[in-house]
């Protein structure tokens, strides 16, 4: 069962709805961290996890992306979910991918201070998995765990500011 449930999760374009594979993502990590200690799945800054990294530089390439779908009114499905499941397989060679796509996004990073934020953020991501966890080896299910975390952490960011703002 944990095995169907990671294999969906990896997969955000069976779904059609943004907001579905955001549910099955979410349960997924819940049963993934049911055994770890207090079962927090709140953000963990200090893990050097190989592949809780790649996940939470995933999340931050997807905000980025949305941030400017969010600009032009566009729902269409990013990078990211596109190649998700294929990041999990070969993440230094769809990374490669991903990062040529984001280079328009990363061009427009001067006008919202969320999107200067995630882009320094990209790079102390990238600077961390340089190295010898630098492979194209397969990721665990931690990548979900990283992005899901990553992505929660990004949200209550946009949610305290837009707070801010009334």
């Amino acid at each position: 069962m944990m095995g169907k449930l990671v294999k969906r999760a990896k997969d955000p374009c069976r779904y059609h709805e943004y907001s579905h594979w955001l549910l099955v993502l979410q349960v997924t990590c819940a049963v993934l961290n049911r055994d770890a200690v207090k079962g927090d799945i709140m953000l963990d800054k200090a893990s050097r996890d190989r592949s809780y990294l790649w996940g939470r530089l995933m999340a931050v390439a997807d905000y980025i992306e949305r941030l400017h779908f969010h600009e032009t009114r566009d729902g269409r499905m990013t990078t990211v979910c596109r190649y998700m499941e294929m990041v999990s397989l070969s993440p230094v060679r769809y990374w490669g991918i991903i990062r040529k796509r984001l280079i328009p996004h990363l061009k427009k990073a001067g006008r919202l201070k969320a999107r200067v934020y995630a882009c320094k953020l990209l790079d102390q991501l990238t600077d961390m998995l340089l190295g010898p966890e630098y492979t194209d080896e397969p990721l665990g299910a931690a990548y979900l765990t990283g992005f899901s975390s990553q992505q929660l952490c990004l949200l209550q960011m946009d949610y305290a500011v837009r707070k801010g703002k009334e």
